[in-house]
């Protein structure tokens, strides 16, 4: 949960380095058969290291893009893959604690349970993709004024603005 967080170290005013390390996922102290869970869950929970890997590259790339002295867009990018690779884990988490006949965890009751955090950087980062891309595609395409969608045919909701 920490790196969905982080906002990095600075100094001086200049970006120095992010916070938090990333977490690692280990499925060695996991006991029990796998062999009784639901192929699809199995594979959810096979998947998501390799999900990760696919995230920290994501997150290295756009690091080393980035302005180095201020790194927004690393650090944006960081938040956000990290709370959808941490939301991805609580569902599955969820999910195998309600097979087993388990009680719910704590982590997603209450305002300020991990779940809710998480949902929070989440939602905030989409919106924020989410009014991105509207900008990009009221950009006109050069020497195609057929192409361009103008700014009459897609509103913004009440209440967003770009």
């Amino acid at each position: 949960m920490r790196p969905a967080h982080d906002e990095g170290e600075y100094e001086g005013g200049e970006f120095k380095y992010v916070a938090s390390d990333q977490p690692v996922l280990d499925y060695s102290g996991v006991t029990g058969d796998w062999r009784f869970l639901p192929p699809v869950l199995v594979y959810r929970l096979r998947e998501l290291p390799a999900l990760i890997e696919h995230s920290v590259r994501i997150v290295n790339e756009t690091f080393a893009e980035d302005n180095p002295t201020d790194p927004t867009e690393g650090l944006f990018a960081r938040q956000y893959q990290s709370a959808r690779l941490g939301l991805k884990a609580l569902f599955l988490a969820l999910r195998l604690r309600r097979m087993c006949s388990m009680p719910p965890s704590r982590m997603v009751t209450g305002r300020f349970s991990a779940g809710a955090s998480l949902w929070r950087v989440w939602r905030s980062h989409r919106h924020t993709l989410w009014l991105e891309t509207l900008a990009y595609r009221r950009q006109p395409v050069p020497g195609s004024p057929a192409n361009s969608i103008s700014a009459d045919t897609h509103t913004l909701p009440e209440g967003f603005e770009i």
